[in-house]
């Protein structure tokens, strides 16, 4: 007996060559957007809160949540992944630029931990951690090749502040 299995089709069942192809997974920022994230950041830091007590409720981003549910949409109903570009990254302090990313994702959703620790909000750097032998390091806290692997939570996010000298590419898979 012979079993034919249909193709599932659904957005987030993509193949890399396809997805390089397209660039409707992308969402760029422009200078209004910025000022507006701006804006922002100067408001939440004179009003006194910071990560992780910064909520959604806590900033007025009309431009950038527009385009964020945008990117929500993507995740949730789309190919499963988005790309957002037009932060300045090198125009802010480290702490600033963390900042507005949180700025950013509370558009998106809710942080959750992302490990044991409770942090909510990590700093890829290769510390000299090694996964093989130290059951505590994280890969972000090596220079070691990550396989590919699925993080515990719907959503990931990363900001890069500085093209790494070597290295650092992030590539991602469906697996639908």
């Amino acid at each position: 007996m012979t079993v034919h299995a249909k193709p599932y089709n659904h957005p987030s069942a993509w193949r890399g060559p396809d997805m390089a192809a397209r660039s409707d997974w992308t969402v760029r920022l422009d200078e209004q957007d910025v000022a507006e994230l701006e804006q922002a950041m100067e408001a939440v830091k004179a009003a006194g809160i910071g990560i992780p007590e910064l909520k959604k409720e806590h900033v007025s981003v009309p431009r950038v949540a527009q385009k964020m549910a945008q990117v929500r949409q993507m995740l949730e109903d789309g190919c499963g992944f988005a790309l957002v570009r037009g932060l300045p990254g090198d125009r802010y302090r480290k702490a600033d630029a963390a900042l507005l990313y949180w700025i950013i994702g509370t558009q998106i959703g809710k942080a959750y931990a992302q490990n044991a620790h409770g942090d909510v909000l990590g700093h890829v750097r290769d510390l000299g951690a090694d996964f093989r032998t130290n059951s505590k390091a994280r890969g972000y806290q090596t220079r070691m090749h990550l396989p590919f692997h699925a993080d515990s939570t719907d959503v990931v996010g990363l900001l890069c502040l500085n093209k790494s000298k070597s290295g650092g590419a992030s590539r991602i898979v469906s697996s639908t």
